[in-house]
């Protein structure tokens, strides 16, 4: 196969890095169900370069304008750009974009949405997701949801009906709504603490973490039971051993202590304990700890 002469400088780098993210899941709260972004041919299209060069600019109006283009790579490519330019301009023609007839244009219009902050959209988000079939998309519209919904949005989240393959991606969703401060979903998430799936175990877990203690703590008792009967190596502990931490109760030191004293336990659980019991420093069993 003939080499592939790359652009010097900045933009041969991020054409590598966005070669790179199109192959890998999205970064953020720990997303294993996250869609893989197909790769479209960046490093040999021109066309498509010439949208990474528009995105180096910021120049929404470029990838606005690409988002009508006849090829499908196009019209996503331009959208996922968008993701990172985050032009205001760019939210209504990106909702249009929820309707294209490609799923990974869908997709990255929906990855987009969520990354504009734009809290003004959720119902546009919620009427997708109730028409859409296609569980990458799916995925991106709830993600977005997460991202940028209010209470209005946190409670139609709870009562849309979704495949059993989204859960997690609710939970995440949730969780993200309580690190902002949008709260309203701690009992869903205290229910799903010790659900079968772990990776909805996981992001309703973070909620308790993040999310103002106050809004919260009525669910402490499920709380700590997850934290016991969860398994040593299971990542939901680390997060629920910083929500003991930051509701900084004296009856948690004991179950913290034999936490910490464990061996074979996840070493972020090991930590998150240590800081739990740090916060916890004036009761004398916890400093022995």
């Amino acid at each position: 196969m003939p080499a592939v002469a790359l652009p010097s400088g900045r933009l041969g780098v991020l054409l590598v890095a966005l070669v790179a993210v199109s192959g890998c899941a999205r970064l953020g709260l720990s997303r294993p169900d996250a869609p893989v972004r197909p790769l479209d041919g960046l490093l040999v299209r021109p066309d498509l370069q010439a949208l990474v060069d528009a995105q180096v600019r910021r120049d929404g109006a470029a990838l606005v304008a690409a988002l009508t283009h006849a090829d499908p790579h196009v019209r996503a490519r331009a959208a996922f750009a968008l993701g990172s330019v985050q032009d205001a301009a760019a939210v209504e023609p990106l909702l249009d974009a929820l309707r294209d007839d490609a799923p990974a244009v869908r997709a990255d219009a929906a990855f987009a949405l969520g990354q504009t902050a734009d809290s003004t959209r959720g119902v546009a988000l919620l009427v997708a997701l109730r028409t859409e079939a296609t569980a990458a998309v799916q995925t991106e519209l709830v993600d977005a949801l997460g991202k940028t919904g209010g209470r209005a949005d946190l409670r139609d989240l709870l009562g849309v009906a979704l495949p059993a393959g989204l859960e997690p991606a609710r939970a995440r969703a949730l969780s993200r709504m309580a690190t902002r401060g949008v709260t309203g979903g701690a009992a869903w998430s205290a229910a799903h603490l010790l659900a079968p799936d772990a990776a909805v175990r996981e992001a309703a877990s973070f909620a308790f973490e993040r999310a103002p203690v106050a809004a919260w703590r009525g669910h402490l008792p499920a709380v700590r039971a997850a934290f016991d009967a969860l398994a040593p190596l299971d990542p939901a502990r680390m997060h629920l051993a910083r929500a003991l931490g930051r509701a900084a109760e004296a009856q948690d030191v004991p179950r913290l202590a034999a936490a910490l004293a464990a061996t074979g336990s996840d070493w972020r659980t090991r930590v998150n304990v240590a800081g739990a019991l740090g916060a916890l420093r004036a009761d004398a069993a916890a400093r022995a700890a």
